[in-house]
C-alpha cells in the first residue's frame, strides 16, 4: 500500500518497477484510513489539554509515554471498528477528504 506521497516519488517508484512489486491503490495522504494518524491526532489534542505547551523535550517524553500507556483496548477497538464507514465514506468521496 503506497499513497503516492511526493517523498515516494524518487525511489520507491524505481525500485517497485525495478523489483516488479504491486501495490494497492490508495487515496493520497489520506488521515482517513490510517488509522495510527488518528491515534496519533488524539495524543496530541490529549497532550495539549492536559499539559498545553512544553519546552522540555526530557519532560515531553515522560508525557507521550504516559498517554500512550493510557490507551485503552476498547480505544482501539472502536477505531479498528471504523474502519467500514471509513472506507465507504473515502470511496463516496472518491478519494477526497472526508469526515474522518
Amino acid at each position: 500500500v503506497e499513497d503516492n506521497a511526493p517523498g515516494y516519488k524518487k525511489f520507491a517508484v524505481l525500485s517497485r518497477r525495478r523489483n516488479e512489486v504491486d501495490t494497492i491503490d490508495w487515496p493520497p495522504q489520506s488521515p482517513d484510513l490510517n488509522l495510527i494518524e488518528v491515534l496519533w491526532r488524539g495524543i496530541e489534542t490529549e497532550l495539549g489539554q492536559i499539559y498545553e505547551r512544553v519546552e522540555n523535550v526530557d519532560i515531553l517524553i515522560l508525557m507521550l509515554q504516559a498517554v500512550w500507556a493510557s490507551i485503552t483496548e476498547e480505544r482501539l477497538s472502536n477505531l479498528i471498528a471504523s474502519m467500514p464507514n471509513r472506507l465507504v465514506a473515502v470511496i463516496a468521496a472518491e478519494g477526497n477528504a472526508t469526515k474522518y
